[in-house]
């Protein structure tokens, strides 16, 4: 069996696991959704798909991402190595 990674973020719509708005940042997905269902999103409802079609939060998502090595090394600004020692949440930055 393969290694489970990140594929994308995720927001659920009302905490339903099925059917998330996937989207490359949080912020697009947030913003689809209220254009489209007309619901607002709370911090919980944000979170990642994984290579296994499974939503998580933020928190299991660092966990995975940092075992595939999928975080960024560098930032992509000043291009300075990134320090994830103190991280514990994912965000879409970190990963593209």
């Amino acid at each position: 069996m393969w290694n489970e990674i990140i594929l994308c973020s995720a927001i659920l719509r009302d905490n339903e696991e099925e059917n998330p708005v996937l989207c490359k940042r949080h912020w697009d997905g947030i913003w689809l959704k209220k254009q489209l269902y007309w619901e607002d999103t709370t911090q919980e409802q944000q979170g990642f798909l994984t290579s296994r079609y499974r939503f998580v939060d933020r928190e299991e998502a660092f966990r995975i991402a940092k075992e595939a090595g999928q975080l960024k090394a560098v930032n992509q600004i000043d291009f300075e190595p990134i320090d994830y020692t103190n991280e514990t949440l994912l965000y879409s930055e970190y990963v593209w």
